[in-house]
């Protein structure tokens, strides 16, 4: 049959799916069930073990949501004494209208003839809940026939008739139409048997009584009926909304990692071991994301799997699902498809802004060799050519000149390659701060001292009795360095930068105020990044890594850097770091710095 079904799917160009149901409680031979699966997958398709109480309506509503137009199935077994009218061939021929229904005789092997057993009956049984109602069912009619026979002169046939319909309702709201249906007719051969005259026997001498029984069967029919097309329809009501329920909260997922969350609400929606998203590229499968306790890595490990794009795929292990379930759980393959898309696109998208970056970074770096490091370069060249000229007699004025210029554009060109190598080393993550008590009132001086003659034109405020600040003091000169050095530049002639430093709560504050022409609040973020430069008649002596070094240290000490606006004009530039030791306060009252 799986074989006639492949060639058919061969022959039509579609996808071969491979579907076992059985109903709830039936247990299916393993063997014959994992033979059949790899069987199916052998010929290139895909298994389904689904699960449903009436086999032909499960079967066309499986092929229905699969999107099915021919429909293979086995012939029943040749013991079976089904009429065609009552076999399952026979229902799935004359309910299925828009599928193409082809039989396969089937042959048993020899092996298999000597070695099968005769057909267990159980299969076709009610559920265990079902079985279980009947049982309870029987247990109490006895019960309460013991009680009425006790009482047999005290109580009347109608009340006795009337306690029974009562049992046989619950009986039929908890194990179907078919138990209330036997409970209605056995209940009142059991009231006629024990409970009317002439006793021990099914004949009735009163008409009365007989007009009891037969309403009494009656009414038990007809509120059997009802009763467990009530309960069906609950059941089905209460199916919906759990459907209803769980496709909201599909709807409603998203986020920066949607895919996760889809794929646990698919693990935990149906009660799966194990849910993954592979990927399947040149034989290797990848895990994607994957959900609950036993996930599979591999779909031929899964106990089902359903492709949603030519190279991914969705596996799942655990329990058989309805029908129903299966309905959900391809609006779950859906969502699950698009978010892999995206996830891929998104992936893409990162490249792509990763290589722009690279583009943008080598394009700065590109512009900052040219420029910024030639323009010094330029200058000592000239410089020393001057000097080295034999038919020329420099005036000793003049010679110093030349030797400070070159001395300067050498300390410009050292700042530019420090700097250069200090943005390397942040890009890399290599910068390992050595992090430790370091007094403001030093640092500060030193940081000041190395920007040479600039530094003249700064004023330092630093108060008394300042607690230490956590940080790497090498780093911290090298920040202040690169903030002050950018904050006199900008500064105009005769303006003074004032540095101070200040604790509030549990941060030691340090400020560089300038007056110069500022920073836009729009443009503050862009200054912070490597090689961006407002303008070039702003920054003609970096190459804009001033900013962003002193960021990029200030984050790796554990500080934060923020950009503000000076009172009347310019840029105050906040490094906040964290205090070395907090002691707590003289008073009593006052509360913690």
């Amino acid at each position: 049959m799986v074989r006639r079904a492949a060639r058919l799917a061969q022959r039509s160009r579609a996808a071969l799916v491979g579907v076992h149901v059985h109903r709830p409680g039936e247990a299916t031979p393993p063997l014959l069930l994992e033979r059949t699966r790899s069987l199916v997958a052998e010929l290139g398709g895909t298994f389904r073990e689904i699960e449903g109480n009436e086999v032909p309506e499960a079967l066309l509503a499986f092929a229905e949501i699969e999107g099915a137009t021919q429909l293979v199935i086995g012939t029943p077994d040749t013991r079976a004494r089904w009429s065609r009218h009552q076999s399952v061939l026979g229902r799935i021929a004359r309910q299925a209208t828009s599928v193409d229904v082809h039989v396969v005789s089937r042959e048993r092997a020899s092996d298999e003839a000597a070695h099968r057993k005769p057909r267990n009956t159980s299969t076709v049984r009610s559920s265990p809940r079902r079985i279980a109602a009947g049982a309870a069912g029987a247990v109490l009619l006895a019960a309460l026939t013991a009680l009425f026979v006790s009482l047999r002169d005290d109580i009347d046939v109608s009340t006795a008739l009337g306690i029974y319909l009562l049992v046989v309702v619950g009986i039929a709201a908890l194990g179907g139409r078919l138990a209330g249906i036997v409970s209605a007719v056995a209940a009142p051969l059991i009231a006629n048997w024990f409970l009317i005259e002439p006793y021990r026997t099914l004949r009735i001498n009163d008409p009365e009584n007989l007009t009891e029984l037969l309403v009494f069967v009656t009414v038990a029919l007809i509120v059997s009926t009802f009763v467990s097309v009530a309960a069906t329809r609950a059941a089905d009501a209460e199916q919906a909304r759990e459907e209803a329920t769980n496709l909201a909260r599909l709807a409603g997922s998203g986020g920066p990692d949607a895919l996760q969350v889809v794929v646990d609400q698919l693990c935990t929606t149906f009660a799966l071991d194990g849910v993954a998203v592979i990927e399947q590229i040149d034989g290797r499968s990848d895990l994607i994301v994957t959900s609950g306790s036993n996930p599979p890595t591999d779909p031929a490990e899964a106990d089902f799997s359903e492709p949603i794009s030519d190279s991914v795929v969705v596996a799942a292990r655990g329990r058989a699902l309805t029908v129903d379930e299966h309905r959900v759980m391809h609006v779950f393959f859906g969502q699950i498809a698009k978010l892999v898309e995206q996830h891929h696109v998104a992936e893409l998208a990162a490249e792509a802004e990763a290589f722009a970056r690279a583009d943008e970074l080598r394009t700065a770096i590109l512009r900052a060799v040219s420029h910024d490091l030639r323009s010094p370069l330029a200058a000592i060249k000239a410089s020393a050519s001057s000097l080295r000229q034999s038919d020329v007699e420099w005036p000793e004025e003049i010679r110093n000149d030349f030797l400070a210029s070159i001395e300067d554009e050498t300390d410009r060109l050292t700042t530019i390659v420090s700097n250069l190598l200090d943005m390397g080393r942040l890009q890399a993550g290599a910068v390992r701060p050595a992090l430790r008590p370091v007094p403001l009132e030093e640092v500060l001086p030193a940081a000041v001292h190395s920007i040479g003659a600039r530094g003249a034109s700064v004023d330092l405020v630093i108060p008394g009795e300042l607690p230490d600040a956590l940080a790497d003091p090498a780093l911290l000169e090298r920040v202040l360095a690169n903030i002050i050095a950018n904050a006199v530049e900008f500064s105009p002639h005769g303006e003074r930068v004032r540095v101070s430093a200040v604790q509030y709560r549990r941060d030691l504050q340090i400020y560089v105020v300038d007056h110069g022409p500022g920073i836009r609040p729009a443009d503050r973020a862009t200054v912070l990044q490597p090689f961006h430069r407002l303008s070039d008649s702003l920054s003609s002596s970096g190459v804009g890594l001033g900013l962003a070094i002193a960021d990029g240290l200030t984050t790796a000490m554990g500080g934060h850097l923020e950009l503000r606006d000076t009172p009347n004009g310019g840029l105050t530039v906040v490094i906040s770091l964290a205090m070395a030791d907090l002691q707590p306060p003289s008073d009593p009252k006052a509360g913690t710095p």
